[in-house]
């Protein structure tokens, strides 16, 4: 039987299929699903960081509605991006921490209210499910931020410059996932 965990990824999957804003997001998706599907869970000690305290007082529209209990179960991490070694304004929680996924490269990222997800790229493709918050987010080689809302999906492709800005009184609260 899936653990709440895997069943909530599978519905952030399904939401991310349902608002894909090209074919190489739909790949992305079907890559990451299929990630699922092949691996395994792997036990990880939950760890909270401060930020995700911000995000968890906050009225979640789905998928994300059901992101406390989840939050909770996940391993937290300050980002390697950054100086905030304490996890309060900015954490990811990688989801190759609970599951063998294999090449795909999946987690959360939380970035606190009018905090800033530094700029950078890196060579794996990636897309994003916007889950909470509005932000503004640089993607998919635009040269600016743009207003994005949540349930949104975008991709970057590999080398491209991105970021996001989370508005001064809202987290922003996002599902990434990186695949060959």
């Amino acid at each position: 039987m899936p653990s709440d965990l895997e069943v909530f990824l599978r519905r952030c999957g399904q939401a991310a299929l349902a608002t894909a804003s090209s074919q190489v997001v739909t790949e992305g998706v079907d890559a990451f699903l299929d990630a699922l599907d092949r691996g395994h869970p792997v036990d990880a000690d939950p760890r909270l960081v401060p930020v995700v305290d911000e995000l968890l007082d906050l009225e979640l529209a789905a998928p994300a509605e059901a992101f406390g209990p989840i939050a909770r179960q996940l391993r937290w991490t300050s980002s390697p991006r950054g100086d905030d070694p304490d996890g309060r304004q900015i954490a990811l929680a990688p989801l190759n921490n609970h599951f063998e996924l294999g090449e795909v490269v999946a987690g959360f990222l939380v970035a606190g209210a009018g905090c800033v997800y530094p700029e950078h790229n890196h060579e794996p493709q990636e897309l994003y499910l916007t889950m909470a918050g509005r932000g503004s987010w640089r993607f998919g080689g635009h040269g600016g931020y743009q207003d994005v809302e949540p349930g949104s999906t975008f991709y970057n492709p590999p080398g491209v410059i991105h970021s996001a800005r989370a508005e001064p009184d809202r987290p922003v609260l996002a599902l990434y996932v990186l695949w060959p």
